[in-house]
C-alpha cells in the first residue's frame, strides 16, 4: 500500500486549512530514536544516583481468596431462601463452590459469591 500524506485541517483561524501538510511521522517509525526524557536538573541527577545506590525495596502483597470452586464451600442448599443487600430476596438455583446462582424475586437470575448473601427463612 502506497503511503499518502495526511492533510491537516484546523477549525476557525487554522493555519493549515486545506493545505497539504506533508507526511506525518510517528516516534514509533523505524529510524527514529526512542523517546527519552530531556529532564536533567541537578536535583534529578541526585535522585537518579540515589536510586541506583539504594533501589526501592521489593514489596510483598497479602492476598485473600475471594472465590473458590471447592465443593461445599458455600454452606448453602439448593432452594434455600436468602437475602442480598442490593438484589433483595431470592432462592438458590445452583451452587458452584462458593458461587451461587440465585433467582431473585425482583432482579431475576444472578450469580453472586456466598459471602454477599445471608440466610433468610420464612
Amino acid at each position: 500500500m502506497a503511503e499518502r500524506p495526511l492533510r491537516r485541517r484546523a477549525g476557525a483561524g487554522g493555519a493549515y486549512y486545506g493545505e497539504d501538510a506533508g507526511p506525518i511521522t510517528s516516534r514509533f517509525d523505524e529510524g527514529r530514536t526512542p523517546f527519552t526524557s530531556g529532564y536533567d536538573s541537578p536535583g534529578w541527577r541526585r535522585a537518579q544516583a540515589s536510586r541506583r545506590r539504594n533501589p526501592p525495596p521489593q514489596l510483598e502483597a497479602q492476598a485473600e481468596l475471594v472465590a473458590t470452586t471447592a465443593p461445599g464451600a458455600a454452606g448453602y442448599d439448593l432452594g434455600e431462601r436468602i437475602f442480598h443487600q442490593k438484589f433483595g430476596y431470592g432462592r438458590i438455583a445452583g451452587i458452584d463452590g462458593n458461587k451461587l446462582t440465585i433467582d431473585f424475586e425482583k432482579a431475576g437470575r444472578k450469580r453472586v459469591i456466598a459471602s454477599f448473601v445471608e440466610r433468610h427463612g420464612r
